[in-house]
């Protein structure tokens, strides 16, 4: 789908820069040759440029996109947006804007205007907002056209950019915001203005930015104020209820309490998978989960519930849910000569944590390893909250813990047990650590926030398991 860059420019205020000239203001009835009418996505990386791409020019900590202007008209970008004026001979036309940053945004607003008939779903929460896209976008997926986030580019930058892949005849998208700060889901829903809107999960997260939990449900609520039609909720969370009942909006609950809308009635966790039944306004039925953990199952009745908003029949989504895929290490099972590695390391709460250790504690054939690392972004709870989660570890009698991070003291002094437990300077170190100890049939846990970069570690053990027996 073409966009217009002439209405853009005008929109942003922008100058345009041409090479060997230069036009002081755009002027919509100067149309110059060399002038671009159209683009057809936004790109802030040089690598991702297609012809027609309108690449952004974005300054940043490690590098600055204005570097790779001439390498973005290299590959066929049809114009840049900068900053700055060009120290070098300009190879395309540029966009001169005061902020690449807030021009990408009013660019991701403008693309947004122009999808008003597709039906969004916007999703944000603690834990488990990819999972719920993934199974929202699967489950509509079967149902009609549908674009979705790609990953987790949730933030400022990532919803542009998903706008911007959406060719216009979508029936449905699916949205995913997240925050680390109050204010930030408020102007993400403000762009994407959801016909649904959900929010998975509440609990300790992004503590340095909003302070505590209540914080958190203030931040996540923000997107109630921009759903237009049905807010679908936690049952257990009454003040996110009661904020869309006061904003007039159906409310919708999913969970486990008899009250749920959306209920699990009940449910047999797998090693790979899990089968639900559950009760909602539309009836009883049968659904395959393909990841495991009654977490998930709660993810899939909150994405369940959002195609039922929708006046979806849940039959055919319940077929698309089942072909979902989760990106990255989420919730993923791999098998290395005999021994099961639980790989969820993308992320961390203490929330997900929890959800996490109660799965594996049912379905774990044999000795357990756990390989765990910090939880970031719980500011001044970070010990408490590091405290608590290695006495819950202690509860599954592990074989040992190796752990990674600045909180390994906090959740040692929690676990209780110093001779199972091993503070390891990094990833690598910790799986040279761990593999001498390793036998057919043991299981290992790999848990931490992704900063931590405890998928080193996968690689790490993959690699080493991989020489030995070779």
């Amino acid at each position: 789908m073409s966009r217009r860059l002439w209405d853009l420019s005008a929109r942003l205020g922008a100058q345009w820069i041409m090479p060997h000239r230069a036009f002081p203001e755009t002027d919509a009835d100067l149309h110059p040759d060399s002038l671009p009418a159209t683009f057809t996505r936004l790109v802030i990386d040089s690598r991702e440029v297609t012809p027609g791409s309108l690449f952004f020019a974005l300054p940043g900590e490690r590098t600055d996109g204005h570097r790779f202007v001439a390498t973005a008209f290299g590959k066929g970008a049809c114009a840049a947006v900068v900053q700055q004026v060009p120290e070098e001979e300009l190879p395309g036309p540029c966009l001169l804007v005061e902020s690449t940053r807030s021009a990408l945004w009013e660019a991701g607003r403008m693309i947004r205007e122009d999808l008003e008939r597709v039906r969004m779903v916007g999703i944000t929460g603690s834990c488990g907002k990819t999972s719920t896209k993934e199974f929202a976008a699967a489950a509509l997926g079967f149902l009609g056209k549908t674009t979705a986030t790609r990953g987790n580019a949730n933030n400022d930058l990532g919803l542009p950019l998903t706008l911007s892949r959406f060719d216009g005849d979508e029936q449905f998208g699916v949205l995913e915001m997240g925050m680390n700060a109050f204010g930030e889901i408020d102007a993400l829903a403000s762009v994407g203005t959801p016909e649904v809107g959900i929010v998975t999960s509440i609990f300790p997260a992004h503590l340095e930015g909003v302070g505590s939990l209540d914080g958190v449900r203030r931040a996540k609520g923000e997107m109630v104020a921009h759903v237009r039609k049905v807010w679908v909720v936690p049952d257990t969370e009454p003040t996110l209820i009661q904020l869309g009942r006061d904003r007039g909006l159906r409310v919708l609950t999913f969970g486990r309490t008899p009250e749920a809308d959306f209920r699990v009635v009940s449910l047999d966790c797998g090693m790979e998978h899990s089968n639900l039944r559950l009760s909602c306004p539309a009836g009883e039925f049968n659904a395959r989960i393909p990841v495991p953990g009654a977490h998930q199952a709660e993810n899939a009745l909150a994405a369940l519930a959002a195609v039922y908003a929708l006046g979806q029949p849940l039959e055919p989504a319940i077929l698309g849910l089942e072909e979902a895929q989760l990106p990255g290490s989420r919730s993923r099972i791999l098998r290395v000569f005999g021994i099961t590695v639980f790989d969820d390391c993308y992320n961390a709460s203490p929330g997900s944590l929890t959800a996490v250790f109660g799965w594996i504690d049912k379905v774990r054939t044999g000795p357990l390893h756990m390989v765990l690392g910090d939880m970031l972004e719980l500011g001044d709870a970070s010990p408490r909250l590091h405290r608590e989660a290695g006495a819950e570890a202690a509860k599954l009698s592990p074989a040992s813990v190796l752990y990674v991070g600045e909180h390994a003291s906090a959740f040692a002094e929690g676990f209780g047990r110093p001779d199972h437990f091993t503070a390891c300077g990094s990833p690598e170190d910790a799986a040279d650590e761990l593999l001498p100890h390793l036998a057919h049939g043991d299981w290992v846990l790999v848990k931490a926030s992704h900063g931590v970069g405890l998928h080193r570690f996968v690689e790490r053990l993959q690699e080493l398991t991989s020489c030995a027996c070779t």
